[in-house]
């Protein structure tokens, strides 16, 4: 029952009950089906674009994605709350107010946490909602929009299709 879809109501209600301050984080994730794990490592000059191109940390293949307003809105947003832009900066820094942490990224197992709080306080525990379920939203958006599932396997750099079907049906072949 792990990393279920997360229907777009329910994600509406876990945003509620997540703190302000990593809103716009599981918004772009929800919005570009990154991995938590590639979203934090995304440095300011890079959300500055309207593509945002990363490497992916566990496949090691590079990935562009169009972001929608929703994630523009969500990269604005971040940016005004992180200070001066900065090149070498990240889009989501840590919390620390230690000057030598100034320029490290959030840590994924605070982005875990705060997620797993926050569907706890809407209501949804032992439904399957965890952080990767953000990606699945994207899967399932982009699939409605093209219809082909080979589109969101490419997109994904998934290798195997069925992967990519439990993304976007949740059936398995």
């Amino acid at each position: 029952m792990k990393n279920q879809y997360i229907p777009p109501r329910d994600f509406d209600r876990i945003m509620r009950h997540v703190q302000s301050d990593y809103r716009p984080l599981f918004i772009l994730a929800a919005e570009t089906g990154f991995r938590i794990d590639d979203v934090l490592k995304i440095r300011q000059w890079q959300a500055s674009k309207s593509v945002l191109t990363l490497r992916e940390e566990k496949t090691g293949k590079t990935r562009s994605v169009l972001l929608s307003d929703r994630a523009k809105e969500a990269i604005k947003q971040q940016l005004a709350t992180c200070g001066a832009v900065g090149s070498l900066r990240y889009l989501f820094p840590t919390r620390t107010n230690r000057s030598e942490q100034k320029r490290r990224k959030l840590h994924r197992s605070t982005a875990h946490r705060h997620f797993a709080e926050a569907v706890k306080k809407a209501g949804f525990s032992n439904c399957g909602y965890t952080v990767h379920s953000l990606r699945k939203i994207y899967a399932r958006n982009l699939y409605q929009k093209t219809g082909s599932a080979l589109a969101v396997q490419r997109d994904l750099n998934h290798d195997n299709l069925n992967t990519t079907l439990l993304y976007i049906a949740d059936i398995r072949l």
